[in-house]
C-alpha cells in the first residue's frame, strides 16, 4: 500500500515538476538573449514553444476531474516523458552557460553576467538540436491531449476557458482551441449561420482538373484568385434532407479561418444544386473552399507518388504524415466521420519560400456525421476498397462506417507515405502489382490477403525507411479493429459519448 500511495503522489506531482523544471528552462534561456543568429533563434523557439505548453498544462490542471481515467494515464505518462526531455535539454544549456567567477563579482565587473561557452556549442549543436526536437515532439502530444479536453461536452471546460479568457492564457496563445469549442455549439452558436452560397457563383467559375484530385480548381473570369471545390453526390436513393443538414453542419464547422492549425481548407460556403427526376429528389452539393494565398501548385498526394516527385528526407514524408493524420483528427472532432480516406483525398500545396508542400484533407464526398447512420453502399472499386477495413469493401458492406475504419484508412496512407510508394497506377493493367499481390499474372483481391500484405509491410518493409515508432503507429492504425491490438481492442468497448478513448490511443502514437 505504502508503494503504491508513493506512485500516485509521484504521478500527481508529474505536473507541478514540468511547471517547475520549465521555469528552469526559461532561466537557462535568458543566457543566451544575446547568442549568434542561429543559436538564439533556436533558443527563442524552445522559449516560445513551453511557454505555450506551460498554459496548456497550467489549463489541464484546472480541468483534470473530469478527464477520465483513460486519458488522464494517458496524459501523465506523456508529461512524465516530456519531463524526461525537457531535463535534458536544460542539461545541454547549463552545460553551456559560464558563470561569472568570484575574481568578476569582487572587481564588480559589469559583464560579468551569465556568457555563453560559443566552443563548446560547436561540439554539442547536433545532440542540442535532437534533444530540442525530442522535447518539441512530445510538447506536441501534450497539445493533442488539450484538443482532447476540448473534444468534451462538459461545461466546466467551457467555464475555465472563460474565466482565462480575460487573461495571457490559452485562450490567447492556442487560439484553435476556441474554435474548437465553437464547433462543437450546433445549436446555439452557429445555427443561425448562412453557409449557402448562389448556384449563379459556381455557374461562373471556370473549372480545371487536379491530376487525380476529387477536388478541382475553380477561378471566377477576371479574378486571380483561385478556389478549391469539392463536389457531393446525393443519389434519389438518400435521404436529401439528412444529406443537405449534414453538409450545413460540416460546412459551419469549416468556416474556421485556421487551415494550417487544422489541415483542413477554409470553407467559404456550399453551393446546392437539386433536381427533381420524376417522384424522386437528386442533390449535388459543392463545398467551396479558399486556397491560402501564399500557398500554390495544388497537387494530390497520389499525383506526388506516381510521378519522379521525391521528398527530400524522412522529415519531409513525417511532415506530410503528421499533418494528415491531424486532419483525420479534426475532422472526428468536429464530429464526423470521412470515410474516403485515401491518397486522392489528400491535397498538397507549395509555400512559395521554402517549396515545402503543406497538406490537407479534401474529397468529402461520403462523409456522414459520427452519430448519423450510413447510407450502407459502395461501388466496389478495387482502387478505393484498398483503403477499406475489409468489413467496409465490396458493393454491400456488412457494417456501417464508425470512427475506426478512418484510422484504418489513415494506416494504409501512412504505409504509403513511408514507403513513397504509389499502390494505385491508373495506366497500369495489373492491380495491386505494387504490394506484390500478383499470383501466375492473376491479380488477389482477397480482403484480409491484402489486409495481411500491409502488416507485413509494415513489419519488414516500413521500418528501413521510417524507423519503428513510425512502423508500429502505421501497424496500430491497420490492427485498429482487432480484438487483440491492445491500442484499440474492440470497437464496444469505445463507444464513450465524447468519443475520447478511441481519441486517447490513437493520437497518443
Amino acid at each position: 500500500m505504502a508503494e503504491l500511495g508513493l506512485a500516485v503522489v509521484g504521478v500527481i506531482a508529474v505536473p507541478d515538476l514540468c511547471i517547475k523544471y520549465g521555469k528552469r528552462l526559461l532561466q537557462a534561456c535568458d543566457a543566451f538573449r544575446n547568442a549568434d543568429i542561429e543559436l538564439g533563434e533556436r533558443i527563442l523557439s524552445v522559449e516560445a514553444s513551453w511557454m505555450q505548453t506551460a498554459l496548456g498544462l497550467d489549463f489541464v490542471k484546472s480541468v483534470e476531474g473530469i478527464m477520465n481515467e483513460d486519458h488522464r494515464i494517458m496524459h501523465y505518462r506523456i508529461l512524465d516523458m516530456v519531463l524526461t526531455k525537457l531535463k535534458n535539454v536544460i542539461r545541454i544549456l547549463e552545460g553551456l552557460i559560464k558563470k561569472p567567477t568570484k575574481m568578476d563579482i569582487l572587481e564588480e565587473d559589469e559583464d560579468a553576467g551569465l556568457t555563453v561557452r560559443k566552443a563548446k556549442y560547436v561540439l554539442v549543436k547536433s545532440s542540442l538540436g535532437e534533444a530540442i526536437e525530442e522535447l518539441e515532439q512530445w510538447q506536441r502530444k501534450v497539445e493533442s491531449s488539450l484538443f482532447l479536453i476540448m473534444r468534451m461536452m462538459d461545461h466546466q471546460v467551457d467555464t475555465e476557458l472563460v474565466r482565462m479568457r480575460g487573461e495571457t492564457s490559452i485562450v490567447t496563445s492556442i487560439p484553435s482551441t476556441m474554435v474548437i469549442r465553437n464547433c462543437l455549439r450546433d445549436a446555439q452558436g452557429q445555427e443561425g449561420m448562412q453557409v449557402f452560397l448562389k448556384k449563379s457563383e459556381l455557374d461562373a467559375m471556370a473549372r480545371t482538373i487536379i491530376p487525380f484530385c476529387d477536388a478541382a480548381l475553380g477561378q471566377r473570369v477576371g479574378s486571380s484568385k483561385q478556389l478549391i471545390l469539392n463536389s457531393i453526390e446525393c443519389s434519389p436513393r438518400e435521404n436529401v434532407d439528412i444529406i443537405k443538414k449534414g453538409v450545413r453542419d460540416l460546412t459551419r464547422k469549416l468556416c474556421h479561418r485556421n487551415p494550417q492549425t487544422f489541415s483542413l481548407l477554409t470553407c467559404k460556403g456550399v453551393v446546392r444544386d437539386e433536381r427533381t427526376i420524376g417522384p424522386l429528389l437528386e442533390a449535388t452539393y459543392t463545398l467551396v473552399f479558399e486556397k491560402p494565398e501564399d500557398l500554390t501548385d495544388p497537387c494530390s498526394l497520389r499525383y506526388l507518388l506516381n510521378t519522379k516527385f521525391a521528398p527530400r528526407s524522412m522529415a519531409e514524408k513525417l511532415d506530410i504524415a503528421r499533418e494528415l493524420a491531424k486532419s483525420v483528427s479534426y475532422v472526428h472532432t468536429f464530429g464526423f466521420v470521412h470515410k474516403d480516406i485515401r491518397l486522392e483525398t489528400v491535397l498538397t500545396l507549395k509555400e512559395a519560400k521554402t517549396a515545402r508542400r503543406s497538406t490537407f484533407l479534401v474529397g468529402f464526398g461520403n462523409f456522414r456525421r459520427e452519430d448519423g447512420r450510413t447510407y450502407v453502399r459502395n461501388d466496389g472499386d478495387w482502387r478505393k476498397d484498398l483503403y477499406r477495413h475489409p468489413n467496409r469493401q465490396g458493393p454491400a458492406p456488412r457494417t456501417d462506417h464508425i470512427m475506426q475504419y478512418d484510422i484504418f484508412s489513415l494506416g494504409v496512407c501512412l504505409l504509403e507515405i513511408g514507403l513513397w510508394r504509389s499502390f494505385v497506377s491508373y495506366g497500369h493493367p495489373i492491380p495491386l502489382e505494387a504490394l506484390g499481390l500478383v499470383l501466375d499474372g492473376v491479380h488477389i483481391k482477397d480482403p484480409a490477403r491484402v489486409k495481411d500484405k500491409f502488416i507485413e509491410m509494415a513489419h519488414t518493409q516500413l521500418p528501413a525507411y521510417m524507423g519503428s515508432r513510425y512502423a508500429q503507429v502505421v501497424h496500430t492504425c491497420l490492427t485498429c479493429l482487432d480484438p487483440d491490438n491492445i491500442d484499440f481492442g474492440h470497437e464496444a468497448e469505445f463507444q464513450d459519448e465524447d468519443g475520447i478513448r478511441v481519441g486517447v490511443r490513437f493520437y497518443s502514437g
